[in-house]
């Protein structure tokens, strides 16, 4: 089963000559069956989108990409992410 996820990504912007590091989101479609570990991140993000992140939450996803794995963090509580997974395979919690 498919999941759609909020991927956090940094960008470069550049706004008269002066270089700035902003986070956006992008949607990431992850195999739940690939899912190998879901925690909750603590990020040092102050903008997100344009946005402020005081009411936003992060999540690290550890996931197999066949021959290798990959890290993530997307956008959403915890218990959220682990609720699309749950019921599917057991996870490591960490």
């Amino acid at each position: 089963m498919m999941m759609t996820v909020d991927l956090i990504s940094r960008q470069s912007s550049f706004n008269n000559g002066l270089s700035r590091e902003v986070f956006v989101t992008s949607p990431l479609s992850i195999n739940t069956s690939a899912v190998i570990s879901i925690r909750p991140s603590r990020q040092s993000v102050n903008e997100l989108n344009g946005k402020s992140v005081d009411n936003m939450y992060f999540t690290e996803i550890v996931y197999s990409l066949g021959h290798s794995v990959a890290t993530i963090i997307v956008l959403g509580e915890y218990s959220e992410i682990v609720e699309q997974v749950k019921g599917k395979k057991r996870l490591l919690n960490g």
